[in-house]
């Protein structure tokens, strides 16, 4: 008894991760025909200069990286942000933030 129980909760778990999956590649799906905008985005909110745009810019930054993923673009996606990094180079504060969230 306690065997099936596990093997129905192992089951439960597994479509319960195939449909977060599903979920996500339907998300990214939907968010790719804004990757451009997304960038103009991030550049917008980087500009203004504020700890909390450069946090949703970070969090931009993160869905971005995941569309990469998703598309198998990553070297695109590298060479876009070490180039924000770089144009921004004299902020500390976006550089930690990056540092943080493992894009640099």
């Amino acid at each position: 008894m306690r065997a099936t129980a596990d093997r129905l909760r192992h089951g439960a778990k597994q479509r319960a991760a195939k449909a977060a999956e599903a979920r996500r590649i339907q998300e990214l799906q939907a968010f790719a025909p804004r990757e451009a905008e997304t960038w103009r985005d991030v550049v917008a909110l980087i500009e203004e200069k504020k700890p909390a745009s450069y946090d949703k810019a970070v969090a931009l930054l993160l869905k971005l990286r995941d569309l990469a993923e998703y598309q198998g673009r990553m070297a695109d996606f590298q060479t876009q942000v070490v180039g924000l990094q770089e144009r921004y180079a004299n902020r500390p504060a976006l550089r930690d933030r990056l540092q943080r969230a493992r894009l640099v």
